[in-house]
């Protein structure tokens, strides 16, 4: 797994469900997942300002960047 450049020996591609209890990966992918959701569904800016300065941006711009948007 992985690429020319870059082995990943540790990568798992298939999917698995876990109780995020269990895995500290799972908490933050959730929190992340919440924190988009409240944003855009709820105008919930809350936890999303704490994300806001990770997430990838163009032309200082997240949406369609960092962030794709299905309507």
């Amino acid at each position: 797994m992985g690429t020319h450049f870059v082995k990943f020996p540790n990568f798992c591609d298939s999917l698995i469900f876990v109780d995020s209890n269990y895995s500290a990966g799972v908490q933050i992918a959730d929190f992340c997942a919440g924190a988009i959701f409240r944003k855009y569904e709820n105008s919930d800016n809350t936890f999303f300002e704490i994300l806001k300065p990770s997430i990838r941006k163009h032309n200082n711009n997240i949406d369609g960047a960092g962030i794709k948007l299905y309507k």
